[in-house]
């Protein structure tokens, strides 16, 4: 395109200057020589001036980028080859700064919080709470740069945009993935029988539904499989949408048609779901399923059950790359759309980045990009990856290089994988149109007033939240009682009223 373009404008130039020597006046010749002459001196050094100009080195801007995703010396080749792209495109050159998942939370606070110089950084509802960092005045207002940014905004629909929103103004990027969110249980191919055999998946309604198929596998595998559990994924069986993130109290109902503020840690199935992990402890049908906790002997079928967010046609984009072997997802609840599912993958820039309009501008490339994108998430082609007969992508057994899009960027400029479906795309947005829309779908609360109660509460939330759930504490019911005790401390019902009455005048609005 940019040769096409220099080619016509070079075509210009020459109709223009065949133009103007059509209309010079023959009779003086003597003076249209000695024009000639002049302008001819003028044009060789105008054309010096501009070829020193062009082979002047352009002045590289270098961005800081934090996000998810393992520190491995085979990152390096990946890292060079994306700055190789972004520096011939955009003069800018990216400082790359992955970080464990596990490890994030703590290590990005300590960025933010220290007023490191960093220019962009992953956040969610579930990890680096983005709202809490907009209300802390740690990221940047984009809206005046997304004016210069036409293929950032065009790629996002708008009612991406809207619940990207924090009272009116947009903050972050999102990771556009799937939007309708809903939960699901994914199972190794070979264990696919034993599990419709056990679960009655369009009647799932509680965390114990699930027991049978754990047990059953249990039986096989005797306190050697680990369950990964997450409440966030599983709230949606239970019709639960959480406001403030995962880890703030705060929530409403999706189902009921009274929106009621509630804390979701103080309710029948948080209390369900960690007796029910719990039990499955006790009787030795799994182990917990943090790393630092235990370890497997099982290395086939580590995980006979995971459950995540439902995905149709990218069953095995992640799982496969964690497991080696393929699964098989079943959906066991409605699909919702909600503002949480657009704020759960950000990308957002530093109050005080140095160069936000290139960090944009970077974000921009990013997200529209299938280059930069596939190289990213795959690595490089013959050592981390290989393509198909019909060019999808083909993970290699062992490849040096491994990342899931969902944490960088646009995962619908991705090539597709082998593991996935002709179709993913098409149902991926058929199920973004067809869910259910949360009642308080674009609402962004104002947490001005609640700053110190969030994060009192968050810190309470933190300290049981693994312990119960992973099963860890054998009085479960005791213990949730102790951390909704520390909760109203904490000052949960100045959240909860404080949401109510925005919500109300939000509703009232309408």
């Amino acid at each position: 395109m940019k040769k096409a373009l220099v080619l016509i404008l070079v075509l210009a130039m020459c109709l223009g200057l065949v133009a103007c020597s059509s209309s010079v006046d023959t009779t003086n010749t003597t003076d249209t020589t000695s024009d000639a002459a002049t302008a001819t001196a003028d044009n060789a050094s105008s054309s010096e001036t501009q070829k020193t100009e062009a082979d002047a080195p352009k002045e590289i801007v270098t961005l800081s980028w934090y996000f998810m995703g393992d520190d491995t010396e085979a990152n390096d080749d990946v890292y060079d080859a994306a700055n190789e792209l972004l520096e011939r495109d955009l003069g800018i050159h990216v400082e790359f700064h992955p970080i464990a998942p596990g490890d994030y939370e703590q290590q990005i606070k300590l960025v933010i919080n220290s007023g490191e110089d960093y220019d962009i950084c992953w956040a969610s509802n579930w990890r680096n709470n983005y709202m809490q960092n907009v209300n802390n005045e740690a990221f940047l207002a984009l809206d005046e740069y997304l004016e210069d940014c036409p293929d950032l905004v065009a790629a996002i629909p708008e009612s991406l945009w809207e619940c990207s929103k924090v009272n009116g103004t947009i903050y972050g990027v999102t990771c556009q993935q799937i939007v309708a969110r809903s939960t699901s249980v994914a199972v190794p191919v070979d264990y696919v029988e034993l599990f419709d055999g056990t679960v009655d998946v369009d009647n799932v309604t509680s965390y114990a539904d699930l027991t049978d198929y754990i047990a059953a596998i249990g039986a096989e595998h005797p306190a050697e499989v680990i369950c990964e559990l997450d409440w966030q994924d599983f709230v949606y069986v239970y019709g639960i949408e959480a406001i403030l993130g995962t880890k703030i109290p705060g929530a409403v109902s999706l189902v009921d048609d009274k929106i009621t503020v509630f804390n979701q840690f103080d309710t029948d199935a948080w209390r369900e779901v960690v007796r029910t992990r719990r039990e499955w402890m006790e009787a030795g049908y799994t182990m917990p399923g943090k790393a630092e906790v235990g370890t497997t002997t099982d290395k086939q079928y580590e995980r006979p059950l995971e459950i995540s967010t439902y995905i149709p046609g990218y069953e095995n984009d992640t799982m496969q790359g964690t497991n080696n072997f393929m699964v098989t997802q079943r959906q066991i609840s409605d699909a919702y759309v909600t503002t949480g599912g657009v704020t759960a993958t950000m990308m957002c820039v530093n109050v005080n980045s140095t160069h936000p309009a290139e960090a944009v501008k970077f974000l921009e490339y990013l997200n529209t990009s299938s280059e930069l994108m596939n190289l990213l998430t795959f690595g490089i082609e013959g050592r981390d990856y290989e393509r198909t007969a019909d060019g999808k992508v083909q993970r290699l057994e062992d490849r040096q290089y491994n990342q899931s899009g969902w944490r960088l960027g646009n995962t619908f400029v991705l090539d597709l994988e082998a593991t996935q479906s002709d179709e993913g795309i098409t149902a991926v947005a058929a199920l973004n149109a067809s869910a259910k829309a949360s009642k308080i779908a674009g609402f962004t609360p104002d947490t001005t007033n609640i700053q110190l109660e969030m994060t009192n509460c968050q810190s309470v939330v933190e300290e049981y939240y693994d312990l119960l759930n992973e099963g860890l504490t054998a009085d479960t019911d005791k213990v949730v009682d102790e951390m909704n005790a520390k909760l109203e401390t904490a000052g949960v019902k100045t959240i909860i009223d404080e949401l109510q009455s925005q919500i109300n005048a939000w509703l009232a609005e309408k």
